[in-house]
């Protein structure tokens, strides 16, 4: 039951959420990469920016009848990213259809190869969901780790990106 409250609280809360999305790519608009195309490899997660979608570069996983286990990989290797001034968030979404239950966000410094520090960003878990935002390392040059597990038990995978933050 809605109090004599009523749903005026909602207003700001949804001027926020569309604040902080503001700007950020259509699901239509981003580039197809390769593995989007490729059998039995899981879906390529994206790191969405004002302007720019930028895939994730592809690490251990187990989806399907499909598995991989692969090393942290080298920064330089990874397409830097920057992160725009005062973006205190990144958004991270798989393309449309595809949805994962479970999310682990890591960083570690871009010149630490073997991510010997590797530091907590945010997790978390629930309904079934095309994307998700969390906070951003602090200023530097990072390599940003998400670890998802997908929905209707079909795996899970990890991606990095190079990030810059200002």
């Amino acid at each position: 039951m809605i109090g004599r409250r009523g749903l005026g609280w909602l207003m700001p809360v949804a001027l926020a959420l569309a604040a902080s999305c503001a700007g950020l790519p259509e699901a239509a608009s981003w580039p197809r990469v390769a593995a989007d195309d490729a059998e039995g490899l899981p879906p390529i997660a994206r790191l969405l920016l004002p302007g720019a979608v930028v895939a994730g570069e592809l690490g251990s996983f187990a989806y399907r009848e499909a598995y991989s286990d692969t090393p942290w990989p080298d920064a330089r290797g990874l397409t830097p990213v920057s992160v725009p001034a005062g973006r205190p968030q990144l958004t991270f979404a798989l393309p449309p259809g595809n949805h994962f239950v479970r999310w682990t966000a890591t960083f570690a410094a871009a010149d630490d190869p073997s991510a010997e520090m590797l530091v907590p960003l945010a997790d978390g878990s629930g309904d079934a969901r095309e994307q998700t935002r969390v906070n951003s390392p602090p200023a530097g040059e990072w390599v940003v780790q998400l670890h998802l597990t997908f929905a209707d038990s079909d795996g899970d995978a990890t991606y990095y990106w190079r990030v810059a933050v200002p």
